[in-house]
C-alpha cells in the first residue's frame, strides 16, 4: 500500500464514510451500496527493527554527521576569512554567511531529527539550583524542556514486513537464560537522553574544571585531553569552540601520523582519562555522586556506536546486551566507572566511621580512696613510724636527716615521778612539729586522687 492509496481512499471515506470502512483484519475495505466488498487494500505487516538493524542505524547517523560537521566547519572557515579580509564584498559574505546557516540546520536535523517540548510544573527548587540541596520549596512557574531525539519514531520502532524467525532453543535453555539475566543486574546507557541512567554518558552536559580547564562535558575534557597529548593543536582548537558534546567529533584517524603507531597511546591515554576526568566530575558534583552510588553494585554497561573501546559493542536495545558475557566490547567507561562508585563508597564509609569515633566520650579515670591514697603514699615515702632515725630511706634515694637539736640542761626543780620530759631522749624521739610526713598526712584528706596525694609527699623530701 503506497501513501498516495492510503490518501485517497481516507479523502473518500471523509465524503461517504458508509462506503469505506475495515474488515475483521484491520484492512481497509471499498463497500458498494448493496453492501458487498468490491475492494480491498491489505495492511502491510509491521515489525520492531531487528538488533543489527538498530546497530546498523548508529553507524550511519555518526557518519553522516561527521560529513556535515565537516561542512559546517567549512562554511564557517570560510565566513571567517572573508570577514577578516577588508576588499571582501558584502554580497559574498552574505551569501557565505547562509551557507553557514544552511549547513549548521542540516547537521542540527541529522543529530536530532525529532524535537520536542515538554512542560513541566511545580519543580522543587533543589532539582535546579545544585548550590541549594537542602531547599524544598518549589518554583511557581513552569519549565519547557527541549527533549531531542537521535531518530523519529517510524525509524526507532517501526519496521515493514515480517519479522525473521527466531532459532528455536529448548526449554532447558531458555530457563537457563532466564536465570542468568536473573542473576545479573545489569545497567546500560548510551546518549544523556536515552533513558534515566544518562548521567552516565560522557555526554552529559555539565561544567568540569580538569588540569586548570574548564570543559562542558567529560566527551569534550577527554578528547581535548589527548589532542593536547599528540600535540595536535588544529583538532584541539576545533574541541575548543565546540558548544556542545555532539560538536565534538575527534577520532583516532584524525590524529597526525600512522594510526597504527598512535593506537597504543590512544588506548592508554583514553582509559587513564575515562577514570581521572570522571572522577573530577563526581567529586565536583556530590548529587551526581551520589545517583551513582544508587546504582548499588550492579554492572554498569555504556553503549558507544562503532566504538568496542569504551563501550560494550551492542545497542542497549539488544536482548543479548543484558548478559555481559554477550558483550562484545571492552566496556572500558562502565568499568572506570563502577571503580569510582566503590571508591566514592569506601571514603564515605570511613568518614561515617570517623565521625562515630569522635562523638564518643572518653572513658572516665576510676578515683581511688583517700584511704588507700594515705597509705600509699605512706608506704612509699618512709619505712616505718621512726622518720627520724638513721635507718630510714625514701624511694627517691638518700634523704638527709633533718638537724638534730642539742639537748637542753636539766631544770633546777625536780619534775614530778609520774611526768616524763618530752625532750629528754632527741635520738628516739622525732619533734612533731619539724615532720613533713605528718604535714602531708594531715593535708591527705583533701586530696582525691593517689598520684597527686603522692607527688605531694615525694616534693617535701626532694
Amino acid at each position: 500500500m503506497s501513501a498516495e492509496e492510503l490518501k485517497q481512499f481516507y479523502k473518500a471515506k471523509a465524503k461517504k464514510p458508509d462506503l469505506y470502512g475495515y474488515d475483521d483484519s484491520g484492512n481497509l475495505i471499498e463497500i458498494n451500496k448493496e453492501g458487498a466488498i468490491i475492494k480491498t487494500i491489505p495492511l502491510p505487516n509491521y515489525r520492531r527493527p531487528t538488533d543489527e538493524e538498530y546497530d546498523e542505524m548508529g553507524k550511519k547517523r555518526m557518519a553522516a554527521i561527521e560529513v556535515a560537521n565537516k561542512e559546517y566547519e567549512d562554511a564557517r572557515r570560510e565566513l571567517r576569512e572573508l570577514s577578516a579580509n577588508p576588499e571582501s564584498i558584502d554580497s559574498d559574505i552574505l551569501r557565505v554567511n547562509r551557507k553557514v546557516i544552511e549547513a549548521d540546520v542540516k547537521l542540527q536535523a541529522i543529530r536530532f531529527p525529532l524535537k520536542t517540548i515538554e512542560i513541566d510544573d511545580l519543580i522543587p527548587i533543589n532539582k535546579i539550583d545544585f548550590d541549594q540541596p537542602n531547599e524544598k520549596r518549589k518554583f511557581p512557574y513552569p519549565f519547557f524542556f527541549l527533549e531531542e531525539r537521535p531518530f523519529t519514531l517510524q525509524e526507532q520502532y517501526v519496521r515493514v514486513g515480517k519479522a525473521p524467525e527466531k532459532p528455536l532453543i529448548s526449554v532447558a535453555e531458555a530457563k537457563a537464560a532466564e536465570a542468568n539475566a536473573n542473576a545479573i543486574t545489569v545497567i546500560l546507557f548510551a546518549e544523556p537522553n536515552t533513558n534515566d541512567y544518562g548521567f552516565l554518558s560522557l555526554k552529559w552536559t555539565v561544567e568540569i574544571e580538569f588540569n586548570g580547564t574548564m570543559y562542558n562535558s567529560a566527551y569534550q575534557a577527554i578528547a581535548a585531553e589527548i589532542a593536547k597529548s599528540f600535540n595536535d593543536k588544529d583538532n584541539l582548537q576545533k574541541i575548543m569552540i565546540a558548544e556542545s558534546p555532539d560538536d565534538v567529533n575527534y577520532k583516532l584517524e584524525n590524529v597526525p601520523g600512522d594510526a597504527e603507531i598512535n593506537e597504543t597511546k590512544w588506548n592508554d591515554l583514553t582509559k587513564q582519562l575515562l577514570y581521572d576526568v570522571n572522577i573530577a566530575k563526581y567529586n565536583q558534583y556530590p548529587e551526581l555522586a551520589a545517583r551513582l552510588l544508587e546504582t548499588k553494585n550492579a554492572t554498569l554497561g555504556a553503549y558507544i556506536p562503532d566504538d568496542n573501546l569504551i563501550g560494550i559493542g551492542l545497542s542497549i536495545d539488544n536482548i543479548q546486551a543484558k548478559n555481559p558475557v554477550n558483550w562484545t566490547g571492552q566496556n572500558l567507561l562502565g568499568k572506570a566507572l563502577m571503580d569510582i562508585r566503590q571508591k566514592i563508597r569506601s571514603e564515605q564509609e570511613a568518614a561515617a566511621a570517623m565521625a562515630v569515633a569522635v562523638a564518643q566520650p572518653a572513658p572516665r579515670r576510676k578515683k581511688q580512696s583517700v584511704t588507700a591514697s594515705a597509705a600509699t603514699v605512706l608506704s612509699e615515702s618512709v619505712t616505718g613510724t621512726e622518720a627520724s632515725s638513721e635507718d630510714a630511706t625514701m624511694p627517691s634515694g638518700p634523704v638527709p636527716r633533718p638537724p638534730r637539736r642539742r639537748p637542753k640542761p636539766a631544770p633546777t626543780t625536780t619534775a614530778p615521778a609520774t611526768t616524763a620530759p618530752a625532750t629528754t631522749n632527741p635520738v628516739t624521739t622525732a619533734p612533731v612539729t619539724t615532720n613533713p610526713v605528718a604535714t602531708a598526712l594531715a593535708n591527705v584528706s583533701a586530696v582525691e586522687d593517689m598520684a597527686v596525694a603522692k607527688d605531694i609527699a615525694e616534693g617535701l623530701f626532694i
